[in-house]
């Protein structure tokens, strides 16, 4: 049975499908892990990593049993993969605390000075969670505001960004930061539990992150969203036809902004961008929402409108904040490609191997 081949590290049965891919080729997509982990069953998400300069994901299946026979099937695959479960599921890792995310993160050299507790303003980094309380489950909505603002670094080669969404890649910061000069590094931070993420962009020189911090804050990421999926509501057998449902908008999409696409259609009588709800285990890099319209005919044109079509990240997400990041983040890069002086840094999620 490949539920008794795929044991976990210790040798214990598992109890989750979330599955570590190692050994990951530079270059490699979402979509290529997606195809070769699809023939064993449904997956619930693909998240690609970097750690020291390796490539790495995580594939969560839907059950248990599609995990095992993904570690079964894929143990002697063409692409080189170290297959496994992950030692913990989504959302399991150690919790936050005030000293970092994760047992020990806030000494890494590289993480910068307060990334727990008020490192993104207010209390658990800015983010207010919903009913039921932290730690049980619970997930945040997205934040209001920063809170109150504290002193800025001092001027250096690297940069603290925050407000990001979720699903930043590694080659949207490139492309946004790069015209104002060499970028040398970039590390994407995903707090658990998050709505956004923050970054780390090293520049080559003082000169270009000097430029970039002044040109960029307040502005927008580059990037477009993946098809949005846009149709009438359904709730079992009745359909709401003057309500429209939009999937795959990014999770910190502004209220104001995908509105004011949709008011150009017609009158927004209700709307709500469906986030996370209590009990949610993890917030994913997109999410649904949902708006009511004035008449059946004002949702038809906003399905027609938004079904199928990408819209740029600015179009729907807040800005980004750019600051200077604490000096002992700017960490310079070995022979070996590691930040001198600081261990291997935490994987971009809360997940890990």
């Amino acid at each position: 049975m490949a539920e008794e081949i795929a044991r976990n590290g210790n040798g214990a049965a598992p109890s989750h499908s979330n599955l570590f891919v190692g050994n990951v080729a530079e270059g490699a997509t979402e979509d290529v892990l997606k195809s070769a982990f699809a023939p064993f069953g449904d997956i619930e998400s693909v998240l690609l990593t970097s750690k020291a300069g390796r490539p790495s994901g995580f594939v969560k299946m839907v059950d248990v049993e599609s995990a095992s026979r993904a570690v079964a099937g894929l143990s002697s695959n063409s692409f080189g993969w170290e297959v496994k479960f992950a030692k913990y599921d989504i959302g399991k890792a150690p919790k936050f605390s005030d000293k970092g995310f994760g047992k020990g993160f806030a000494g890494y050299g590289w993480w910068p000075k307060g990334m727990g507790k008020g490192a993104f303003g207010g209390k658990y980094g800015g983010w207010t969670f919903v009913k039921g309380g932290y730690g049980k489950g619970t997930v945040p909505e997205l934040r209001e505001d920063d809170g109150p603002e504290k002193p800025e670094p001092p001027q250096s080669d690297n940069l603290y960004v925050k407000h990001l969404p979720i699903g930043t890649t590694e080659e949207n910061l490139q492309e946004t930061f790069s015209p104002c000069g060499e970028v040398a590094e970039v590390r994407i931070l995903r707090p658990q539990f998050a709505v956004e993420c923050a970054a780390l962009v090293r520049f080559a020189t003082a000169d270009g992150a000097e430029k970039a911090r002044n040109s960029l804050d307040g502005t927008c990421i580059q990037g477009t969203t993946s098809p949005l999926y846009a149709n009438t509501q359904t709730k079992g057998s009745d359909s709401k036809k003057d309500h429209v449902y939009v999937k795959n908008v990014p999770t910190n999409t502004s209220e104001e902004k995908i509105k004011a696409i949709i008011e150009k259609h017609g009158t927004v009588k209700w709307s709500k961008v469906m986030r996370a709800s209590a009990g949610q285990s993890r917030v994913g890099a997109t999410c649904a929402a949902l708006f009511e319209m004035s008449s059946e005919e004002e949702a038809s044109a906003v399905i027609a409108e938004l079904n199928d079509k990408s819209f740029s990240l600015g179009e729907l997400c807040g800005p980004m904040r750019v600051r200077y990041a604490e000096n002992k983040a700017a960490g310079k890069v070995g022979a070996e490609g590691q930040i001198a002086g600081a261990p291997p840094p935490p994987p971009a999620t809360s997940l890990a191997a």
